[in-house]
């Protein structure tokens, strides 16, 4: 009887002896053990924190370039969107016929990080995020929209929109004092670009669902906001 006990003790303990594990080997030996590799191969960047990795520093990068003012002639605004990429140990493509073949590549070697449980939270599992069998399930599903034939006839509606969008902006400035206005064209080219899906996909105008797309943006928004505070479990 007292084995017995003792065995469903031990079983009992195996579950959170192997959370622990996994815990240690994740957190504290994996990334520690990957840092020293690279720093062995001369790559260097931020150290690595419990629990909190190296976004604590990102944060700050991003922070102090906040407020940096670009030249209007300099298109190299890496520095000023994302500095923590020079910081930072990564590899970065920009030859197309090698993005290509390793995007197309079924190797196996170049799968994609798993995603925060916050973003599948706003946007859900698609295509973007699956890898594999689900990415391959999903592009059969989806690939018929997107044929070239289809594409082709979607651009009289989006010469619409676009064209409307246009018309719009000229009549805000005919009714302006010195026919002149100021534009943010960041949301001009969002509203645009949700103008063009509904229209493509749902057959009606952005106006009609504006206030989905603002929610969603929102949301995206608020996900930007905190995506390199550290998650606690329960806490969300």
């Amino acid at each position: 009887m007292a084995v017995l006990m003792l065995l469903a003790a031990l079983a009992a303990l195996l579950p959170a002896a192997a959370a622990v594990a996994y815990t240690f080997l994740r957190l504290v030996w994996r990334p520690y053990a990957i840092g020293k590799e690279l720093t062995a191969q001369g790559i260097h960047g931020p150290p690595y924190r419990l629990g909190r990795g190296c976004n604590d520093d990102t944060k700050a990068m991003k922070e102090e370039t906040d407020g940096l003012a670009l030249d209007v002639h300099d298109h190299n605004d890496l520095p000023r969107i994302a500095p923590h990429y020079l910081s930072t140990p990564r590899i970065c493509i920009f030859d197309y016929e090698l993005a290509r073949q390793i995007l197309s590549s079924k190797s196996g070697h170049f799968v994609k990080n798993d995603p925060p449980a916050t973003l599948l939270g706003v946007v859900g599992k698609g295509l973007a995020l699956l890898d594999g069998i689900d990415w391959v399930r999903h592009h059969r599903v989806i690939k018929p929209a997107f044929a070239m034939d289809k594409l082709k006839m979607m651009t009289t509606t989006m010469l619409a929109c676009a064209q409307s969008m246009i018309k719009e902006l000229e009549n805000q400035a005919c009714q302006s004092r010195n026919g002149e206005i100021e534009v943010d064209f960041n949301i001009q080219f969002r509203e645009l670009t949700a103008d063009v899906i509904s229209h493509a996909a749902f057959g009606s105008s952005y106006k009609l669902g504006k206030e989905i797309f603002q929610k969603q943006h929102d949301l995206m928004a608020i996900y930007l906001a905190r995506l390199l505070d550290v998650k606690i479990p329960g806490l969300k």
